[in-house]
């Protein structure tokens, strides 16, 4: 089916360059045999040739970009523009019918219409901009108007002022030199206004443009933009001569501008489209070489390397529906067209699997879109399940840091729980067994007194080890001032050499978990009975908290590292990284490093 449509292409492609051959040669000949006093291209033998190639070389660029990209209008548009470059030869057909001349007039400024809307939607046609829309509508719009509006009320034969068409207008609704003239002032006007809506809208697209891009517009806005400047001189002398004598030098002037402003932008015309075909080319192969697992770089670096476009971005569905990510695995908002990106879904099995963000001037989405093949959509795929692997990946290690940070809540509002509860009930309950064994010892019931005492030590006891579990579960010195009044405190009652110690807060789950590793190195310390005090510092660096527990006594890191395994979870759960290290002194150093930020 796709041979077919493609012979079906061709074989247009072929009657449409031989009509446009055939169609300028008989336009050509036309204005040298009856059309040398009102056609430039009757004028002279240069005037003739220039003509025939701007219009052929439009026309041969607008058949190239329509046969690479069909589904877009900059090739249809610039065969229109090469046809209607031709019909001022018509127009000045002396000897020709009144109907064809009268229809040419009405038809002469579809070639300023389709040369604003190629510029302003270069390389596709297809404006980016909100702006440059209404402003390609507003030249349609006001082209079509104008041309009825002459057909209608302009009477040639009764001007005194016609040079190229002199006889009687077989469409004239009514004869009117006063409308005929307000029309060629209005033509002056969309001129002006379209030159200055082409120099700013186009200007503005070439300096917010990547260089890749502007490589792309720079040679189809400027040449358009000098065949505006041309015409827009060649409408006002129509309007202050009156009407247009191709005798004047100012007036082939304008008419060599126009020519070399349209074979210019035939080529830019080219030019961009081959570029934007060899940059699908490319882009299909390097999805087939990332398939084949021979691209070193990731899909989307190789793309944008390729292409020029730093923009260049891929996007993928989350089969939960409605959530995009990136190729790291972030979640980004779903892709949508902007002014200066568009949006080329890849499907796979009738699937969308990927979505490719980049500059309209740079890449054919269309044309990659058509050219992907199975193992292309397979490493497309293969990219998407490596960014959702990232995804899930995040995932745990938020869910592992959830875990860590509701269990430390949890201990903090046990121990606060055990302190201002359970605690003080005990404190209150040995007071008042002191004041009972103070009242029996002043009555003299000794034995009495004895057992109040002994209850009251208990007590006592009974505190002390419960102030002990709850500092355990959370000391009160972490939550209250901080990982070096949290450390000193430990420091107290288990033998260590103290370092350097932050003295500003930290986040709070960092501190908890710089705790638990001096503890946990200490307590093993000290459970050995032997060997120097470890030593402990701490201290912030490039946004890391960086604690180092030298632990003299141990000389094994596999045996260290692996009785500290709970705190090596808590310290990934946080994306930080800790380390196990022998020392020249036989020793190992602990050290963690954690993100503050």
């Amino acid at each position: 089916m796709r041979a077919g449509n493609a012979s079906v292409g061709r074989y247009a492609t072929i009657v449409v360059a031989a009509l446009a051959v055939a169609y300028g040669l008989i336009a050509v000949g036309v204005a040298a045999r009856h059309g040398v006093f009102t056609t430039y291209a009757g004028r002279s033998t240069a005037a003739a040739a220039g003509e025939l190639a701007a219009g052929w070389m439009l026309v041969a660029a607008g058949l190239a970009a329509w046969w690479r990209r069909p589904r877009v209008p900059a090739g249809p548009l610039a065969v229109l523009a090469g046809f209607a470059w031709f019909i001022p030869d018509w127009i000045g057909w002396q000897t020709g019918p009144a109907a064809v001349r009268a229809l040419a007039l009405a038809a002469q400024g579809l070639t300023l219409a389709a040369v604003v809307q190629l510029a302003l939607g270069a390389p596709t046609g297809r404006p980016s901009s909100a702006l440059a829309r209404r402003l390609i509508v507003t030249t349609w719009s006001a082209t079509v108007a104008i041309a009825i509006g002459r057909v209608l009320f302009y009477n040639p034969f009764t001007d005194p002022a016609c040079v190229t068409w002199c006889t009687a207008n077989p469409l004239l609704l009514h004869d009117s030199q006063t409308v005929a003239r307000a029309l060629d002032w209005a033509d002056v006007g969309l001129c002006a206004f379209v030159a200055v809506g082409v120099a700013s809208i186009g200007g503005r697209s070439l300096a917010h443009a990547t260089t890749a891009a502007r490589r792309m517009l720079l040679p189809v806005v400027l040449p358009a933009a000098l065949f505006i400047a041309a015409w827009t001189v060649r409408v006002i002398l129509v309007a202050t001569t009156p009407n247009e004598n191709p005798a004047r030098a100012i007036a082939m002037a304008s008419f060599a501008g126009r020519a070399v402003g349209l074979g210019l932008m035939a080529l830019g015309l080219a030019w961009s489209t081959g570029r934007a075909a060899r940059g699908a080319t490319m882009t299909r192969r390097l999805v087939r070489q990332a398939a084949a697992g021979t691209e070193e770089h990731s899909l989307e670096v190789a793309l944008a390397r390729a292409t020029g476009d730093v923009s260049l971005r891929l996007a993928f569905p989350l089969r939960d529906g409605g959530r995009w990510i990136d190729t790291q695995g972030s979640e980004i908002e779903p892709p949508q067209r902007r002014a200066d990106r568009s949006v080329t879904t890849i499907l796979r099995d009738g699937q969308t699997v990927a979505a490719l963000l980049h500059d309209p001037a740079i890449l054919d989405g269309e044309a990659l879109r058509r050219g992907i093949g199975t193992a292309a959509e397979l490493a497309i795929a293969n990219e998407r399940l490596r960014a959702e692997a990232l995804v899930q990946l995040r995932e745990v290690k938020a869910s592992r840091l959830r875990l860590v940070e509701t269990g430390d809540a949890e201990r903090r509002t046990l121990e606060r729980d055990l302190h201002d509860g359970a605690q003080q009930r005990l404190v209150s309950l040995a007071i008042a067994l002191r004041m009972a064994q103070s009242a029996f010892d002043e009555q003299g019931a000794g034995a009495a007194g004895a057992s109040l005492r002994e209850a009251g030590d208990r007590l006592d006891r009974a505190i002390t080890e419960l102030r002990e579990l709850a500092h355990g579960l959370h000391p009160v010195e972490l939550s209250d001032e901080g990982l070096a009044a949290a450390v000193e405190a430990l420091a107290e009652g288990a033998p260590m050499q103290l370092g350097a110690l932050p003295a500003q807060r930290l986040p709070p789950s960092v501190e908890v978990a710089a705790y638990v590793l001096v503890e946990e190195a200490t307590r093993r310390a000290a459970a050995r009975e032997r060997g120097p005090a470890p030593g402990v510092q701490a201290q912030l660096a490039d946004g890391k908290l960086v604690v180092e527990v030298e632990d003299r006594g141990e000389d094994s890191p596999q045996r260290a590292l692996a009785d500290l395994v709970s705190v090596v979870d808590r310290v990934r759960a946080l994306d930080g990284l800790l380390t196990v290290e022998s020392t020249s002194d036989g020793g190992v150093l602990i050290r963690a490093e954690l993100p503050c930020a």
